[in-house]
Order: structure tokens, then sequence, then C-alpha cells
């Protein structure tokens, strides 16, 4: 979503910002995390993407039903992470369907997003941002 005026912790440093905030958002089991059914299968992240700046999103499946999301910087180093653990273990658990970026709302995004999709060869090890 677009947000507006935020402070400088979550702005890369500025005293105010305006940019597109990002979340996470999966079923479990028929379970939605909206209209009030589990919220926890939705996390927003609080860093504020800024426009025309690279970034790196991850998401990686685990075994035990856990989903980590993870926000890079282009340099790989890790801004932020947030984790959805779902309840409905599937042995088959990589092989799930994973769905690309939106803008979400009902509006077109307003600026055009270019979003490059790439496959990692395995985990990637993030340096931590400080």
């Amino acid at each position: 979503r677009l947000q507006d005026l935020h402070t400088a912790i979550n702005c890369g440093g500025l005293a105010n910002c305006t940019g597109i905030q990002i979340g996470t958002y999966s079923y479990d089991a028929g379970v939605t995390p909206y209209p009030n059914e589990n919220w926890d299968l939705s996390k927003t992240f609080s860093t504020i993407l800024q426009p025309d700046v690279p970034y790196i999103l991850g998401m990686e499946s685990f075994p035990d039903g856990t989903v980590l999301y993870t926000l890079l910087s282009a340099d790989w180093t890790l801004l932020e992470s947030k984790t959805n653990a779902h309840s409905n273990n599937c042995t088959n658990h990589e092989q799930g369907s994973v769905l690309g970026l939106y803008f979400g709302g009902t509006c077109t995004a307003p600026d055009d997003i270019t979003v490059t999709y790439e496959v990692a060869n395995g985990p990637v090890e993030p340096t931590t941002a400080g």
C-alpha cells in the first residue's frame, strides 16, 4: 500500500518519506488471513520501499510449515524478515503454489513496478544491517 510521511526509522534514515509498504499473506488448509480468520497468516513489513531503489525479496518454505519472507537491499543486506507458520504441513511443501507480487486494493498501482523473478540455487545467507 502507498504510505505517506513515515519516520527515519522505516525510511532509510530520511526524516520522512513516501513510499510503498509491502506485506505477506498465505492460506493454511483453506483458512485465510481475512476477514478476521487468522491474521497470523498476514504480516506487514515496517520498512518503506522507495521508488527507483532496487530491493531483493525472498521467500523460503520449510518442511515444518513455516515460510520465511525476507526483504534485502540490492547488496544483499537484510533489512527485515517475517515468518508465517502453517499448521497444514505437507511432505511436498516445495511444490506448493507461489504467487507473484501484486498491488493490492481496488486501484491500479500509482507507478510502474518492475519485478524480476529468479530462483535461488540454495539458501542465501544475507548479511545483517548495522
